[in-house]
């Protein structure tokens, strides 16, 4: 849920269809938006983390799932600050 939600967010930024959207085209459009590198990679790593956990779950205390959220948080709340709309 929480890599759909930030995949919808970010197409939405960018006025792109979420579906069939990949790691590129994320890279790509958030690039060509002026998105730093820093906050382009912050988006990513949360993504390959969601998708890691999807594939391959590790047990994950409340504490660690707890700091995982606030980073997509930040990282969303940087995109919103960055993009506006």
């Amino acid at each position: 849920e929480v890599a759909r939600a930030l995949r919808g967010f970010v197409a939405d930024k960018l006025d792109m269809a979420e579906a069939g959207m990949q790691e590129r085209d994320l890279d790509e459009g958030l690039r060509k938006a002026g998105v730093s590198d820093e906050v382009v990679q912050e988006v990513l790593a949360c993504l390959a983390h969601c998708d890691l956990q999807r594939f391959a779950p590790a047990k994950e205390g409340a504490g660690e799932e707890a700091r995982f959220l606030k980073k997509v948080s930040g990282a969303m709340t940087e995109l919103n600050r960055r993009m506006g709309r």
